[in-house]
């Protein structure tokens, strides 16, 4: 078996730019490869790129993390991976009447691959997390976040075990007393 050490060896030349160390590395037992980020100096948009270390080749390959799915452009990254499939997202947020308490009220639905999927009713307006100053989460590949008065819910598309599930969890700017807090996601469906 291709230790982690060994595995961050081979993959420091190829996902490495600029004389930087890379992180510890993550295996995937039934790829049979470790998963480094990379730090490049190409980007493309929306995407993050993985570095992939064959266990079998000793060899790294770069692998793009795109928000909608991974690129599996590397021979490594598309056996790794090749049961995860890219996915079209496309958010939809409608305005409802304010509530009782005059908070505002939006429906939101989440068309995946033109199948659309009521993902409910949430208080405050709602912003896709693509474009803005909101970053995804680690495993996120699409999400959007409803807010209003300091706190809100955020409903992400995140990759589990090797599949994807859409998630929501709570979204509070915290205090003078308590810091800002994005997380207590729970499982609303499978995709």
């Amino acid at each position: 078996m291709l230790t982690e050490p060994q595995a961050r060896v081979i993959a420091e030349k190829p996902c490495i730019k600029g004389g930087e160390a890379i992180g510890p590395g993550t295996y995937d037992a039934s790829s049979k490869t470790w998963w480094y980020e990379a730090n490049l100096n190409a980007t493309r948009p929306s995407c993050t790129p993985g570095c992939v270390v064959s266990e079998a080749t000793q060899v790294a390959e770069i692998s793009w993390h795109c928000a909608d799915g991974i690129d599996t452009t590397s021979a490594t990254g598309a056996a790794a991976r090749s049961k995860m499939v890219a996915h079209a997202y496309e958010w939809s947020f409608k305005d409802l009447p304010v509530d009782n308490q005059g908070t505002p009220q939006t429906a939101v639905t989440l068309a995946i691959d033109g199948v659309t999927h009521e993902v409910g009713t949430y208080e405050g307006s709602c912003m896709v997390i693509e474009g803005s100053s909101w970053k995804y989460l680690d495993g996120e590949h699409a999400g959007a976040i409803c807010y209003f008065a300091g706190g809100g819910t955020e409903i992400g598309v995140f990759e589990e075990n090797n599949q994807m599930v859409v998630k929501q969890g709570i979204v509070d700017e915290g205090s003078a007393e308590a810091a800002s807090t994005r997380g207590g996601f729970k499982t609303l469906f499978a995709i």
